[in-house]
């Protein structure tokens, strides 16, 4: 809804029971759609809402609040649904696990519509190659072998994952290698003993934020306290039932879990800010505490941890904290400087013009110009030619320049017919009161308000270990500016902004980067 060109300026919704999540969310909704001036239309008002009307209010908040009721109706059914089916031994849909797969029965499916479209019921059944490989992994357990172990000698034999073994069902996942978890979740899986079940998972919605329940609701995984559906023999095994309770009293036996106090939440600087340079994956902030009782904040890669088998990958990738800050505080007050702010403004401009919609049409009309121009240059050759048509050199140069004319005009109207891009005044005043005060404030900023200092100006650091204590460290500054009329400013900055209004930039024209004057430093010396 906030972009201007969006190409339609209205929402019509036909059974508004089934509209909204609850009455929070429509008035959230609402709210946005009158703030960008969009319509809304619903029939059980009679056509357009209206909404400062009180009575138009008090019905869609009703509907909303029946949404709620209809959607919490709906997924009892199904479960109950599910639960009476899992009882059948049916197959209930989802991703086959690793060591099986899904063949037709020939039995049409009971929905009617959906066997009308020649849908069959599926069964499970081993796949061959993986199969042996799920008897081998159990082995190994029996053996009291470690999963980290496991997972190395896998990648050593080049087995792959299961996640790289059907691509297509977890383009989600993480396709490097054999993971711990996954092992994990093979040897407590029961099915492989032959035995369907369901339930043992159920899908959870959580607050995203709970201080902010309007933002809504996010779906987790978390393991069901009632008892799950259970059907022995209902699937061909893969290993036995004596193999798979021996392999959980291995699981029992191998596993010490301690019941440690839970440490209090910690806020890291550089929390989702540092990458890994070998993998890509976010670095994880942890403490460490010495015997005298001082701690030590660092970062560490756990690519490793989670992947044994990547030997590609250094074992350790760690930083620590006190090696990037002081850099880091003097780097981004250099980049903030009102002098690196001016170059920055003129590089986004050109960047923004480059990357509208009216330049890259332009783009495209001159290029036909420039080739309309070559035929014509063409045909005026051919035409001193003796031996060359007249009469049909005469009729292509017409058409060239009919074309010729057409590119002209389409030009000066998209010239005219686009309003301009951001200049480099606008994104320099953007850049000055949204990025000006933040300088001023590092030295005197906590840990959490720099975090967040630092992802409002779109900070971006990549750390690439070089040797034992030695490393790059690559930063990148990418300030997200808002749309049409936002306010681009400091959160808690001491400075009240003036709204712009401009034209907003486009996808990645609004990004720069640069590197520290000193990427290569020594960890142990700082």
């Amino acid at each position: 809804m906030a972009e201007p060109a969006r190409g339609w300026d209205g929402i019509v919704i036909g059974e508004p029971q089934r509209a909204f999540g609850n009455a929070v969310q429509y008035q959230t909704v609402a709210a946005a759609m009158e703030y960008h001036g969009v319509s809304l239309w619903v029939p059980e008002v009679g056509g357009q809402v209206d909404f400062s009307s009180e009575a138009h209010d008090i019905v869609l908040n009703i509907f909303g609040t029946m949404s709620k009721g209809e959607r919490t109706r709906l997924k009892k059914r199904v479960r109950a649904g599910m639960a009476a089916m899992a009882g059948t031994a049916r197959f209930l849909g989802g991703r086959p696990p690793y060591g099986y797969r899904l063949v037709p029965t020939g039995i049409a499916h009971p929905n009617p519509e959906k066997a009308r479209w020649g849908v069959q019921l599926q069964r499970l059944e081993p796949e061959p190659e993986h199969a042996s490989v799920v008897e081998q992994i159990f082995a190994w357990r029996l053996e009291a072998v470690g999963y980290r172990t496991i997972a190395a000698r896998l990648d050593a034999a080049g087995v792959a994952s299961p996640s790289a073994a059907d691509p297509a069902r977890n383009g989600h996942r993480r396709q490097a290698g054999w993971s711990v978890a996954a092992l994990q979740a093979i040897c407590s899986n029961p099915r492989y003993m032959g035995t369907e079940t369901w339930g043992r998972v159920n899908k959870t919605e959580v607050l995203i934020d709970p201080a902010n329940p309007a933002a809504g609701h996010v779906t987790r995984r978390r393991r069901s306290p009632a008892e799950p559906v259970s059907v022995p023999d209902a699937i061909p095994a893969i290993i036995t039932a004596d193999t798979w309770a021996r392999a959980q009293e291995a699981n029992r036996t191998t596993s010490h879990h301690h019941s440690f106090a839970k440490p209090p939440r910690r806020t890291y600087t550089l929390r989702s800010l540092l990458t890994c340079g070998h993998c890509g994956r976010r670095l994880s902030g942890e403490t460490r505490k010495s015997r005298a009782g001082a701690e030590t904040v660092r970062y560490v890669c756990k690519l490793r941890d989670l992947y044994p088998g990547q030997v590609a990958h250094p074992l350790k990738v760690t930083i620590a904290e006190s090696t990037i800050t002081g850099l880091l505080d003097h780097w981004v007050a250099d980049e903030l400087s009102p002098a690196r702010l001016e170059l920055h403004a003129t590089e986004l401009a050109a960047a923004d013009e480059a990357g509208t919609p009216r330049h890259q049409n332009l783009q495209r009309l001159q290029s036909h110009h420039r080739a309309a121009t070559a035929r014509i240059a063409r045909i005026h050759e051919l035409m001193q030619d003796p031996d060359y048509p007249l009469d049909t050199a005469k009729a292509a140069l017409a058409d060239q320049k009919a074309k010729l004319a057409r590119l002209e005009s389409d030009m000066a109207a998209a010239g005219a017919g686009t309003a301009p891009a951001w200049s480099v005044d606008d994104y320099q005043a953007a850049l000055d009161a949204g990025l000006g005060d933040i300088a001023s404030l590092l030295h005197i900023a906590t840990a959490d308000e720099k975090n967040r200092l630092y992802q409002l100006i779109g900070l971006q650091l990549t750390y690439t270990r070089t040797g034992p204590g030695t490393g790059n460290l690559a930063a990148a500054i990418r300030p997200r500016l808002q749309p049409r009329g936002a306010m681009l400013r400091v959160g808690g900055g001491t400075r009240t902004p003036t709204p712009l209004r401009a034209p907003a930039p486009q996808a990645g024209a609004s990004a720069y980067s640069a590197t520290p004057t000193c990427p290569r430093f020594d960890e142990a010396r700082g």
